[in-house]
């Protein structure tokens, strides 16, 4: 483990760019270059960091990195400031909970964005960010300004009824509007979703609301579209009856159950069971 540490530490930038590619699930060919002195992903299979998948038959093959070496990386390279493995990622007897998984959510947020930006990346699409992610086409074409996130959780309140968030570790205020936060609602407050603010590249200021419905896949139901809209007209109208003013909403429905509807609804984005490996890569989604 400590030859990790050092190997990594010892090349942030390569380490960096390899690990963008496993996250992403960006297929590359065995000679793929990593770094201005030639260094190619061949070269680094003897270190035993990661193996590699085959690619639709092809030359080229996925990263496959196992995660408690995405928790290593993350130690060093600092994408989200926290300890993946003992903060998001935490299972008991086998089992994540309702907490943990919204915590997990948002942390994939936060350490997509954060990769990206660290990969030089300015901006993204919805599409992008959220791939897979069912919806129309003139939403997922939204081109978003990139901000790196720090990751929160708020005490008891709930976010948009109140405005005046504070951190459940310390009490703190939590800036949200300012584009660098991304929040998980109080453990009183339901429901308990996850939100953030983005601004396009044309000025226009949306707040994206995490809903997480029915996370696991008892019975095999299926989430449909009347769920989907009821869940985005609830959050219309609490922002609706709230203090926010000039800024749009973007849902998005997580639910591990098979979505049963039209993947083209205004202002929703969909991630199911149908696209959780599109959209969660192939680390975080083993």
């Amino acid at each position: 483990m400590y030859a990790i540490y050092r190997q990594v530490y010892g090349d942030k930038g390569l380490f960096m760019n390899l690990l963008y590619h496993c996250v992403e699930g960006i297929p590359v060919e065995e000679n793929k270059r990593l770094d201005n002195r030639g260094t190619i992903v061949k070269d680094l299979q003897p270190e035993g960091h990661f193996s590699l998948s085959s690619y639709d038959g092809q030359d080229l093959f996925f990263i496959e990195m196992p995660f408690f070496f995405v928790c290593i990386y993350n130690d060093i390279l600092k994408i989200v400031d926290v300890e993946l493995m003992r903060k998001a990622f935490s299972v008991n007897d086998s089992f994540m909970y309702w907490q943990e998984w919204e915590l997990f959510v948002e942390h994939h947020i936060a350490f997509r964005i954060n990769l990206a930006i660290k990969m030089r990346e300015n901006e993204l699409s919805l599409r992008n960010l959220h791939p897979g992610a069912y919806g129309t086409k003139e939403n997922l074409d939204i081109i978003i300004k990139l901000k790196e996130l720090g990751i929160w959780e708020a005490s008891r309140e709930q976010f948009p009824l109140n405005l005046n968030l504070t951190d459940n570790s310390d009490g703190s205020k939590i800036p949200w509007d300012n584009g660098h936060c991304v929040v998980v609602n109080g453990t009183s407050a339901e429901p308990r979703n996850i939100f953030y603010v983005m601004e396009d590249v044309s000025g226009v200021f949306y707040i994206i609301m995490c809903q997480n419905k029915n996370k696991w896949d008892y019975g095999s139901n299926k989430m449909t579209e009347k769920n989907v809209s009821d869940e985005d007209e609830k959050n219309f109208n609490s922002v609706k009856h709230s203090e926010l003013h000039g800024i749009k909403i973007i849902t998005i429905i997580f639910t591990t159950q098979p979505y049963e509807g039209s993947e083209n609804l205004p202002e929703i984005l969909i991630v199911s069971k149908d696209n959780f490996k599109s959209y969660f890569g192939p680390v975080f989604s083993a």
